[in-house]
């Protein structure tokens, strides 16, 4: 019996262009440039921002004041909460 050899190759995401923002569908999930951030979703949830960390001195309330956020680009942004 011959052995199948199974290669795995890249998948490649669908991008377009919706409501003027980039859009990459990458079949079970998608994600957007919203302003320059990265948002994602799956099967058609609410968007949702990356969230990478938080920090900072503590608010009056005992939780961090700084968070940092996904951009589109890899790299992350400051974020304060207030």
């Amino acid at each position: 019996m011959e052995q199948l050899i199974l290669i795995e190759t890249p998948s490649r995401p669908v991008e377009y262009i919706k409501d003027g923002m980039l859009h990459r569908n990458h079949g079970t999930w998608e994600e957007r440039n919203f302003c320059g951030f990265r948002q994602t979703r799956y099967h058609g949830e609410p968007w949702q921002f990356y969230i990478s960390g938080f920090s900072g001195p503590q608010l009056a309330d005992g939780s961090d004041g700084t968070g940092r956020v996904l951009r589109f680009d890899g790299g992350t942004s400051l974020v304060r909460w207030m």
